[in-house]
């Protein structure tokens, strides 16, 4: 994002991602616990109040996301049930509403398995050539517009196709083993879904909202912002009726 902190730190309406994602995850009565990875570098975290909250706790993060899964899921196993659930969710979604999430744990909790938050994908998707003869390129181009020279190779099928969210929920002893067993066998997953499914697990698809949006370019933190103020004015008219 070419930001001088991370993401997580930075603003939206006058308090940090990190913050707005913590009281929206507080704000569902379900969830008992929260552990929320740092990295061993990141000195921010301690400076914010809500850390003092006595339902949030700190852990070492990892490497990548998976490693950083993994070191929360092997800290509530020392103070969470062999039956306990864990919801994952990515701090970077701080606009996901409660009632997806709510949504999401009776549905995850009735299947026995485990489900996402997710939506269909509405716009048209195409396969870009891998094959292609790039000898012609003029090598002062940008390599941000190097994009810009695809080709199509297909259109894609999208009524089987659905954007992956989080919270990802399943049951905390099996994610971990999950996890453990992608990374033993070499596999980097991005989410835990695909490690359920490398087990042959069929995890649930739970319809959620298409505002819950990952900040990842600058941009979004405007969009995020306008969707939190949207957000709210619904939930004020909601309480006045």
């Amino acid at each position: 994002m070419n930001a001088s902190v991370p993401k997580q730190y930075l603003y939206l309406g006058g308090e940090t991602v990190l913050e707005r994602t913590l009281k929206r995850l507080l704000s569902v009565v379900q969830i008992e616990r929260i552990v929320v990875p740092v990295a061993s570098h990141d000195n921010r975290w301690s400076g914010f109040d809500i850390f003092q909250h006595p339902n949030i706790e700190t852990c070492i993060g990892g490497e990548e996301r998976v490693h950083s899964v993994l070191s929360g899921l092997r800290y509530l196993r020392k103070i969470a049930g062999p039956e306990d659930w864990v919801l994952v969710h990515d701090i970077a979604r701080p606009c996901v509403r409660r009632t997806d999430i709510e949504k999401l744990i009776q549905s995850s909790l009735c299947s026995g398995v485990g489900g996402i938050l997710a939506a269909r994908v509405s716009d048209t998707l195409k396969r870009a050539r891998t094959d292609m003869d790039c000898t012609d390129t003029d090598d002062s181009t940008d390599s941000a517009d190097t994009d810009s020279t695809a080709e199509i190779s297909a259109t894609i099928d999208r009524t089987q196709i659905w954007r992956a969210f989080t919270p990802q929920m399943f049951p905390l002893v099996e994610l971990q083993h999950a996890l453990e067993r992608a990374l033993a066998d070499g596999e980097l997953v991005t989410d835990e879904a695909s490690a359920m499914e490398l087990l042959g697990q069929a995890p649930k698809l739970v319809p959620g909202a298409v505002d819950n949006i990952k900040i990842t370019e600058s941009a979004d933190l405007q969009f995020a912002e306008m969707i939190l103020e949207l957000q709210e004015q619904a939930e004020c008219q909601e309480t006045q009726k």
